[in-house]
C-alpha cells in the first residue's frame, strides 16, 4: 500500500489517491517507525498538495501525540499554526506560534513564529501591537532572516499609526539593506510630501 501510495504521490501527481493509500497502509502497519514515517507523507500532502488545512491541522497533531519527544517537534508545531494563518484565523495561529516559542525557545523556526505573529497583528490593522512584535523580534533575534521584513513592516505600521518621522527613520536605515530599495525611496517620498503637506 504504501509503494502504491508512493508512486500515485511521486509519478502519477494523483494526491488524493496517494493518502488513501497511505492511510491503509498506516492501519494495516504493526511497524511504529513506518507509521510515523508514513503519517508525515499524509500531513505535508495535506498541507502541500492537497490544501486541506483542517486535515493537515489533524495530521501534524497525530505526529505530535505519536512521538512527544520526536525532535520534528518543532517543525509539526510551525506547521500547525501555518495551517491557521492560511485560513485567516490569526488568533488561534498565534496561540500555535506562542505554543512553539515556549516549548521550543531554542528551535530555528522562532524567528520566522515571532515575524508571524507580528505580520498576523499588521493584517488585522493593530499596528501598535504588530510594532511591540517586531520590535520583540529584532531585540531576540537581530540577525534573522526575517528582521528587514519586519523592520519594513513596522515602518508601514507606524506610517498608519502617524508616526511618521519615525517611519521615516525606519525606511532611512532601510535603504541600503532593503531587497527591493525601489520601494523604500518611494514611501520615503510619500512620507516628504505628507509631512510637508502637514507642515511638520
Amino acid at each position: 500500500m504504501y509503494k502504491l501510495g508512493f508512486t500515485l504521490e511521486v509519478y502519477g501527481k494523483d494526491v488524493d489517491a496517494a493518502i488513501f493509500n497511505y492511510q491503509e497502509a498506516i492501519r494495516l502497519s504493526s511497524d511504529p517507525v513506518s507509521v510515523y514515517e508514513i503519517q508525515k507523507r499524509v500531513a505535508n500532502l495535506f498541507f502541500e498538495q492537497a490544501k486541506d488545512i483542517e486535515k493537515a491541522v489533524e495530521a501534524y497533531k497525530k505526529l505530535v501525540q505519536f512521538n512527544p519527544n520526536s525532535l520534528e517537534l518543532d517543525f509539526f508545531q510551525l506547521r500547525i499554526a501555518e495551517a491557521f494563518f492560511r485560513q485567516n484565523n490569526f488568533e488561534q495561529a498565534r496561540l500555535e506560534y506562542q505554543t512553539l516559542i515556549d516549548k521550543n525557545p531554542r528551535s530555528a523556526y522562532v524567528p520566522k513564529a515571532r515575524f508571524a505573529i507580528g505580520n498576523s497583528y499588521y493584517m488585522e490593522g493593530k499596528y501598535d501591537i504588530a510594532i511591540e512584535a517586531f520590535k520583540q523580534l529584532a531585540r531576540a533575534h537581530s540577525r534573522s532572516e526575517h528582521e528587514l521584513e519586519a523592520e519594513f513592516l513596522m515602518a508601514q505600521c507606524l506610517e498608519q499609526t502617524n508616526k511618521l518621522k519615525e517611519a521615516m527613520q525606519v525606511y532611512e536605515n532601510l535603504k541600503q539593506t532593503y531587497t527591493n530599495p525601489k520601494v523604500v525611496e518611494f514611501r520615503l517620498a510619500e512620507l516628504k510630501k505628507r509631512l510637508k503637506k502637514e507642515g511638520k
